[in-house]
């Protein structure tokens, strides 16, 4: 089993568990490239009785059709989901009135929580109409627990660092945090996180792949091939590998591959 849970994580939980007195909701955040692998059950025991909301964000970069699947998939488990892209300007309104219709008049004050790299610190700047809490496409840019107030609803927010599983049951689910970048990159071997990918890919989305990296291959090592000619990544004559799973990487994670969803519905014969 593949685990990582750093200092901060421990000290967030307990943060967390200290906290809950105070607050009247809570809203969690997963990416909605990975909406099941960014679930953290833990959230579920720490949280237990309080009332929820669930953002899947990054929905721009999602498979619309999952994340349509999965928005009614956790409707189901009662809780409170909207799909968003925190980057668009035009929506976050709606979203204010949405999380503000679903509350008491009396309601004051409320937790985020998410595991690290969905989207939290993002959240939490548009929250205070300003920049705050810093934001990064990697791990651990938030360590401590703030508090913040959006004027428009006069809502405070305390803000937690980003928790992660401490074991990953799934090897699965490890790739996937992996990939959009919720788990160090250091704590797996990238060949064996791009190999993983690769096969996904070659699976649900082969079109993207051919239209990115122009490769009509199946097998993983001529696909590296191309995508090292393509953006020359060779040098001597030789791949340069660990080049060539940054640009695939990097690719996935800016969405130049399409709109990809990482977890898929189960589908019954």
């Amino acid at each position: 089993m593949i685990g990582w849970y750093p200092g901060h994580m421990v000290k967030a939980q307990k943060d967390i568990e200290k906290y809950l007195p105070l607050i009247d909701f809570a809203i969690e955040i997963v990416d909605a490239r990975a909406p099941l692998s960014t679930v953290n059950p833990l959230f579920d025991k720490l949280l237990h009785g309080v009332e929820r909301f669930l953002l899947m964000t990054k929905a721009d970069m999602a498979d619309d059709n999952d994340t349509l699947h999965f928005q009614e998939h956790f409707k189901k488990q009662g809780k409170k989901v909207m799909a968003v892209n925190l980057k668009d300007n035009s929506k976050w309104s709606y979203l204010l009135k949405f999380i503000r219709s679903h509350l008491d008049v009396d309601t004051k004050r409320g937790l985020v929580v998410g595991v690290p790299n969905v989207g939290k610190s993002t959240f939490i700047n548009r929250w205070i109409g300003r920049k705050s809490a810093g934001t990064a496409d990697r791990v651990g840019v938030t360590k401590q627990v703030q508090w913040y107030k959006n004027r428009e609803i006069g809502i405070e927010l305390l803000d937690t660092a980003g928790i992660s599983m401490p074991r990953f049951k799934d090897e699965k689910i490890a790739f996937h945090m992996a990939l959009i970048g919720s788990l160090r990159l250091d704590v797996m071997p990238h060949d064996e996180i791009v190999s993983y990918f690769i096969q996904f890919m070659l699976k649900f989305y082969k079109t993207n792949l051919e239209e990115r990296y122009g490769t009509h291959s199946k097998d993983y090592m001529d696909i590296l091939e191309d995508v090292g000619k393509r953006f020359s990544k060779i040098r001597g004559g030789e791949l340069e590998y660990e080049l060539i799973y940054e640009q695939i990487l990097n690719d996935f994670r800016k969405g130049l591959l399409g709109k990809i969803t990482l977890d898929k519905r189960e589908v019954k014969p």
